[in-house]
């Protein structure tokens, strides 16, 4: 009995003694966070010092390059095609000719519509003599005078139907396409010859209605041609009016020198277009702007505590946004180490 009383009592013991090891290793974690929080670690950042600069809004777009002049000459009149005076990929100058069809027949009635013309004109002018001393009667003379004035009409249909014959070129280019051959009987309206002008390229982009209103010919453009790989200059030349159902975007046309003949028709490009140029604003990386339900926020080192300041943004390029309203000249920008910031949080500056 004595044996189990002496069990008991050092039992309660041990129970006693593992609640008092309990109860002390519950107080050293508090102890221990109550010691992390009066020594605060402060936060590693990088900041720049906000200035003044000159910001260059643009915008980008995809375009395909086209020729300046692309014309399909076709027959005029019908008939045989006589000449033929170039091919595929030969460079031709303006007036020059490039085929003519039937032409030795329509020469031939040009001549002898000329050959009347000239019988008729002789007989009025004699029988106008003659009238004056009254030797023919004024009906002679009017129908001398009909003669002639049909002849005119005849020598200038022959005329014309002769230079129809004849197909020039209207522009300086090169021969890109050729359908007919020589001995082809041809109608009016056949295509005989397609010449391209490409000393100087078209570029035709969709720009998006947004921001149509900035664009305005005579602004500078730099074209990149994929192909190239290869920057070329160029000026907005026109903007069309009318925007496409469909994708809502406008059509624009830029120009661009080519007297190389690099730029071939048909190139991908990509076109920057310089829209407008900001003098003296503030311009930060787009990145340190943390986005809020409540707003656009940064984050600023005031001595060595992080300020939370809420901006207003403008346009932006890139990588690159323009600030409106936020900052000031001298702040000192925390561009590295914002993410996890809070307001007032105590910094360390790793580049100061």
């Amino acid at each position: 009995m004595k044996q189990s009383v002496v069990f008991f009592v050092a039992g309660i013991i041990i129970v006693l003694m593992f609640v008092g090891v309990s109860g002390c290793s519950e107080s050293s974690p508090a102890s221990v966070i109550h010691n992390n929080e009066n020594r605060v670690i402060p936060a590693n950042v990088r900041v720049s010092m906000i200035e003044l600069t000159t910001f260059t809004e643009t915008l980008r777009l995809l375009g395909v390059t086209g020729a300046d002049a692309d014309l399909t000459y076709s027959a005029e009149v019908a008939g045989r095609l006589e000449y033929l005076a170039v091919d595929y990929g030969d460079t031709v100058q303006r007036g020059q000719v490039l085929a003519r069809v039937d032409y030795e027949m329509l020469t031939a009635q040009a001549e002898q519509a000329l050959a009347a013309h000239d019988l008729a004109k002789k007989t009025f002018e004699r029988l106008e003599t003659l009238r004056q001393d009254e030797l023919v009667t004024q009906q002679h003379l009017d129908e001398a005078r009909t003669a002639l004035v049909q002849a005119e009409a005849q020598l200038r249909q022959a005329r014309s139907r002769l230079r129809q014959s004849e197909i020039r070129s209207t522009i300086n280019g090169v021969v890109s396409g050729r359908y007919a051959r020589v001995g082809e009987y041809i109608m009016p309206g056949s295509p005989l010859l397609r010449v391209i002008d490409y000393s100087e390229i078209i570029i035709t982009a969709q720009a998006p209605e947004t921001r149509i209103a900035h664009i305005r010919p005579g602004l500078d453009v730099c074209v990149f041609i994929n192909a190239l790989d290869e920057t070329f200059p160029g000026k907005v030349d026109v903007v069309l009016p009318n925007a496409d159902p469909e994708s809502r975007t406008f059509t624009i046309r830029v120009r661009t020198p080519n007297e190389s003949g690099r730029i071939l028709v048909g190139m991908a490009t990509r076109l920057t277009i310089n829209l407008k140029e900001h003098v003296d604003v503030i311009v930060i990386p787009q990145d340190v702007v943390v986005e809020l339900p409540e707003g656009q926020f940064v984050f600023v080192a005031e001595d060595t505590i992080a300020k939370r300041r809420q901006v207003e943004s403008g346009p932006s390029e890139r990588h690159s946004v323009v600030i409106k309203s936020g900052l000031n000249p001298g702040d000192m920008l925390i561009t590295e180490g914002h993410r996890d910031l809070i307001d007032g949080q105590s910094v360390q500056i790793m580049n100061r």
